[in-house]
């Protein structure tokens, strides 16, 4: 039995140690009764150690995201093969790569592309976002919107700006205002892999900030 589809071929995704330190990014290269291959990202160079354990992130924005562990059987510089890989159960998912990051961005209730945000007068709302991860974000605003409403919001990614629709799926009070717990929905791959790296610097930063805090 396969442990994830093979139509995960060539997903995004993210290795990280079982203590949720990441490793780096690559791509889901082959899946079949014996192994999970993955290819790193051309910029990554990484040599695992054999029978290591290792916790993978798998993004895909028809199939779904999902997390394996699986045990290093071959690790190259460029590569590595997985055995005895297992999913984990979804209750665990979404804390996984959710970053804190309190950062002011821009929301709209319609869509509209970057271009249009430049040459044109499209309505927009000021948010806070709270927390954000490869699946969906967490924002506060002042403003009431509904479950199940696509919202589009403006995040300001390594090299580019970006239209995130998102699904909202969870509102809760806070405070004065409203929290709103949404999911990521009709974003191509070019997005995700620019909202990959602009989390993992954020991961980045917030180490080097706790190093320095306690030294």
């Amino acid at each position: 039995m396969l442990p994830i589809s093979e139509n995960y071929i060539n997903s995004l995704c993210e290795l990280k140690t079982i203590e949720n330190r990441v490793l780096c990014a690559g791509y889901i290269q082959d899946v079949n009764e014996e192994y999970v291959e993955i290819h790193y990202r051309d910029d990554t160079k990484l040599l695992l150690a054999a029978n290591t354990l290792i916790k993978v992130s798998i993004f895909n924005e028809k199939l779904g995201f999902k997390v394996l562990i699986g045990r290093v059987f071959i690790g190259t510089n460029d590569f590595v093969r997985l055995v005895e890989v297992v999913t984990l159960m979804d209750f665990e998912k979404r804390e996984f790569f959710r970053i804190n990051i309190f950062e002011h961005a821009t929301l709209y209730k319609k869509l509209v592309t970057t271009e249009e945000i430049h040459y044109t007068e499209v309505p927009s709302i000021e948010v806070i976002v709270s927390n954000i991860s490869l699946c969906g974000i967490y924002f506060i605003s002042e403003e009431e919107f509904e479950l199940n409403q696509t919202v589009y919001v403006l995040l300001d990614l390594p090299q580019t700006l970006s239209v995130f629709p998102c699904i909202i799926q969870r509102i809760q009070p806070e405070n004065d205002k409203y929290g709103y717990g949404c999911e990521f929905t009709d974003n191509d791959q070019r997005q995700m892999d620019n909202l990959y790296k602009y989390i993992y610097l954020k991961q980045v930063e917030f180490l080097r900030k706790s190093r320095e805090a306690e030294s």
